[in-house]
């Protein structure tokens, strides 16, 4: 059902059996600070981080959006993959997850594929010890476990995505967090240069139970569509 004549014709189906003009149909969208609702289904809002995720994803929810949207949302609320088609730009695929994730107050991640990439980077891979990513990582961990929600001012304070994490740097924080965590990350930057294995944002989603978009999946190997399929099966079986 990808061309319009394709659409037109299951929607005359639709209504010559149940006597409904499908276009007449509204969808639902209510939102509050505990349930977000699009069409039937409801979903329980995990937490309100609006201001933090829509300083790279600006949110902005068109009318126009709610069917694709509530089809998102049902496949979700049934713990299914979703596949989204459509041109590779412009088409705001990865802009109406992204837009779903906030509302429903849930990280999302996102995973670039290409044709180069096998099974084994799927998991992960060793790469040489990187303390300025090792410690922004940690402390996106200890952020999301130790600051409320609700503090946006002290969330804002400890963006530090462009920041140079510096052992001053990580002596302020210890008033934000607890002080044996951040010692092991004072240890970890006086440490010499070493090889580390670097889980692959596919498994850490897993570990930490985020949203993970595939992006360019159609450009994947097989051995690699065949690995991912069989994650997707039901309880990943």
């Amino acid at each position: 059902m990808r061309t319009k004549k394709d659409q037109d014709h299951i929607k005359q189906i639709y209504q010559e059996t149940t006597g409904w003009n499908i276009e007449s149909i509204e969808i639902d969208f209510k939102i509050d600070s505990k349930l977000l609702q699009i069409g039937s289904r409801k979903w329980s809002r995990e937490s309100i981080r609006l201001p933090t995720l829509s300083l790279t994803h600006p949110i902005v929810l068109m009318r126009h959006q709610l069917e694709s949207l509530s089809s998102i949302f049902e496949c979700l609320s049934l713990s299914w993959p979703i596949l989204l088609v459509g041109p590779s730009s412009r088409s705001s695929k990865s802009t109406l997850i992204h837009i779903l994730s906030c509302l429903c107050g849930h990280s999302c991640q996102t995973f670039e594929l290409n044709s180069s990439i096998d099974t084994n980077e799927l998991l992960g891979n060793y790469e040489q010890f990187n303390f300025q990513q090792y410690a922004k990582y940690h402390l996106n961990i200890l952020k999301n476990e130790y600051i409320k929600n609700n503090e946006i001012n002290i969330l804002n304070e400890l963006n530090n995505e462009n920041k140079i994490i510096t052992i001053d740097y990580l002596n302020e924080l210890k008033k934000y967090f607890p002080l044996n965590e951040i010692e092991k990350l004072i240890l970890k930057y006086s440490q010499e240069q070493h090889f580390v294995w670097i889980e692959s944002i596919l498994i850490r989603s897993m570990r930490q139970g985020d949203w993970l978009i595939l992006e360019n999946v159609n450009t994947c190997s097989l051995s690699v569509l065949d690995r991912l399929n069989s994650l997707l099966e039901p309880n990943g079986q």
